[in-house]
């Protein structure tokens, strides 16, 4: 299963249900929501670092949607966090904010 992206070409989708960009180029092979908000920076995402989806939906990569955070902070599956530690993680959300 796939989509295609209007800046990006195609995507296939991988088994967690993340669109990851299969067209040549630059950002092959990266996830979209990485490469959208790389693109949005102008620069990639630091070390230790994820691209969360703070609507909670995979495939939404509209700017306002997507935010860098560390990865022991992102309260998502992928980032190994958990529900409980959303609170302070929201707390957190203004200063990673003014990082990113």
């Amino acid at each position: 299963m796939g989509m295609e992206h209007p800046m990006f070409g195609w995507c296939r989708l991988d088994r967690r249900g993340y669109p990851r960009i299969s067209a040549p180029g630059p950002y092959k092979h990266k996830y979209l929501h990485v490469a959208v908000w790389e693109r949005t920076a102008g620069r990639e995402v630091p070390e230790g670092w994820q691209v969360h989806h703070q609507n909670w939906n995979k495939l939404c990569v509209c700017d306002g949607s997507l935010i860098a955070m560390p990865r022991e902070l992102n309260p998502s599956p992928a980032g190994r966090g958990r529900a409980g530690r959303w609170k302070s993680v929201k707390r957190d959300l203004e200063l990673i904010r003014c990082l990113t």
